[in-house]
């Protein structure tokens, strides 16, 4: 491997990790807590990552580092069209237009959560959650709800 390859890939670790500490702001251990995204994946595969948590590979942190790159310029287009942003423990009482990132939602009893990559409150007060996932570039546009027997998106 490369002195660069192996640089990038050191340093797309250590952003991931800022990246992904929020996945501990559950109120429950990480291991013993199922997230939206798991619970709609293959329930083997997440077990095993996390009871045997394995490092990513570096095109696994390239395409992470994509669906980040896209929330990243996703904030800045809220932001540009009048919504401020404020922290997840702001939201509830912000007034709108606003958004915020990453606000943890949890099961009252069941140790079931989710992390909701943007959640955005307009000016009646309505709410609006956004997911944003990308494996395979960033999105043009927004993809839409797939009905049941379809094919998953190319950018899922």
């Amino acid at each position: 491997m490369s002195k660069l390859v192996s640089f990038n890939t050191q340093a797309l670790l250590k952003l991931e990790q800022g990246n992904t500490k929020s996945l501990d702001d559950f109120s429950r251990p990480r291991n013993q807590m199922a997230t939206a995204s798991e619970i709609c994946g293959c329930h083997r595969k997440v077990t095993l990552q996390i009871k045997l948590p394995a490092l990513p590979s570096a095109k696994e942190l390239r395409q992470k580092r994509r669906g980040h790159i896209f929330e990243i310029d996703q904030a800045e287009r809220f932001r540009v069209m009048g919504f401020k942003e404020v922290l997840p423990a702001e939201f509830p009482t912000a007034t709108g237009p606003c958004f915020t990132r990453q606000l943890v939602v949890e099961h009252p009893d069941q140790p079931i959560g989710s992390h909701l990559d943007f959640v955005i409150k307009h000016k009646d007060n309505s709410i609006q959650i956004i997911e944003c996932k990308t494996t395979n570039g960033i999105p043009v546009e927004p993809y839409g709800v797939r009905p049941t027997g379809t094919r998953r998106s190319p950018w899922r």
